[in-house]
């Protein structure tokens, strides 16, 4: 057997009802639908701010830059310890904060733009 209904699969309309009116007032109950159809996006569909990450996001040359600064300090001995350590955004973070007192300012300079993404106030 293939395809098949999904929960909340298809096209989310609203929920109608027919109803008799008067014919007087067709005209007065059209103008109000094509007011409401014509109106802006309703709350179901309107855009939302998209979710601020709680720790830092890095790109592939920020985590490729961190994991080699790791190794480079003897923080870690292998690529793939470097990069267990650093699989997350809440990892990364942690493992910064974990070693970067443990450096001096000289040995930074390959990941100055996290200590300026991580800086704590």
């Amino acid at each position: 057997m293939r395809g098949g209904k999904r929960e909340g699969a298809g096209r989310k309309g609203l929920k109608t009802k027919v109803m008799r009116i008067p014919i007087e007032l067709e005209s007065q109950v059209l103008e109000l639908i094509n007011h409401y159809k014509n109106k802006p996006f309703d709350s179901v569909t309107q855009s939302i701010e998209p979710i601020k990450p709680k720790y830092p996001v890095l790109n592939d040359e920020e985590l490729k830059a961190f994991r080699e600064w790791l190794i480079k300090l003897n923080f870690v001995k292998s690529k793939t310890e470097a990069r267990k350590i650093t699989d997350s955004p809440k990892l990364c973070r942690n493992t910064f904060i974990k070693y970067i007192g443990y450096s001096d300012e000289w040995q930074n300079n390959d990941i100055l733009n996290l200590i300026e993404l991580y800086s704590v106030d």
